[in-house]
């Protein structure tokens, strides 16, 4: 049950728009639920948890805090955050600031999980981030909160919705990883090199490390902070795209199409392509396959 407890401490002009999604949107889609634009003064805050939803809020002015998973953020203009509200949380106006005026989403869906995930491994799992100043977000949610308000509704704003947050947030995420620290570290750029072109051997975290003689913890924490990803899971898609480009265009045994790209257990491999790909190796090439 939703824990809740707020001072709507923001002006007549801030808007709050609630959103009632059909059917269809809210077993398939990413679907709005509520969008808004609050002008805040210096008494606003929110205390929560336990609501099945994803937030983002967007400072266009002044600046607000976010406590969230055991971190305090601050939240200038330009800057966001994107929370998962089953967590507790809360945030307010700064106390410095007076005022915080921002954009803001609630959403759920199919596939916001996924999208969380993906923006946690560009900011290695920070809940806020800064957009690059020519970002088109601002105007993106500006233009979620009009849709979010129009009268009718129905299958066709809950398409619309679902097309413009999957925008929003990737825009989100691409403004995340641009924030990454540049340029890749030598090392790192050697390691994704020599995974590229040994894939089909043997690789280990402890066969990495050696061979550049580099913590496992360092590599396992640097190679994540700058691909996205950790070493093991970067390995294991290069393997499987490898596998499905040697499936599509020979008819090796999945045995040998296996063993081909480094997983030389059969039964471990069908496994986790049919977990990555939604079907078993033989059902993909069949899908794949020439239609004569």
């Amino acid at each position: 049950m939703e824990v809740l407890h707020y001072n709507l401490d923001m002006t007549p002009e801030s808007e709050w728009k609630i959103v009632s999604a059909g059917a269809f949107a809210r077993d398939k889609l990413l679907y709005l639920q509520e969008a808004g634009h609050f002008i805040s003064g210096a008494n606003y805050y929110t205390v929560r948890k336990e609501l099945d939803s994803y937030l983002v809020k967007l400072t266009l002015s002044g600046a607000g805090i976010l406590e969230y998973g055991g971190e305090t953020y601050r939240l200038p203009a330009g800057s966001f955050f994107w929370i998962d509200c089953r967590a507790p949380q809360h945030y307010y106006t700064a106390p410095d600031a007076g005022q915080w005026d921002v954009l803001w989403f609630h959403f759920y869906g199919a596939t916001a999980d996924a999208y969380y995930q993906a923006f946690l491994s560009q900011t290695q799992g920070r809940a806020a981030a800064s957009l690059p100043v020519d970002s088109p977000v601002s105007a993106q949610m500006s233009a979620l909160l009009a849709l979010a308000g129009e009268d009718g509704g129905g299958l066709g704003r809950d398409l619309d919705a679902s097309a413009l947050m999957t925008t929003i947030l990737c825009g989100l995420i691409h403004g995340a990883a641009q924030q990454r620290p540049q340029p890749v570290p030598a090392v790192l750029q050697k390691v994704r090199q020599y995974l590229h072109e040994q894939y089909a051997q043997k690789i280990t975290l402890d066969t990495l490390s050696a061979r550049y003689n580099i913590s496992k913890y360092h590599l396992q924490r640097s190679f994540q902070r700058y691909f996205g990803q950790s070493p093991g899971e970067y390995l294991t898609r290069l393997r499987l795209t490898r596998a499905k480009e040697l499936l599509r265009a020979t008819d090796l045994p999945v045995s040998e199409v296996a063993y081909r790209v480094g997983m030389e257990n059969t039964s471990y491999f069908i496994s986790v392509f049919r977990v990555r790909e939604g079907a078993t190796p033989q059902q993909y090439r069949r899908r794949w396959s020439p239609v004569a």
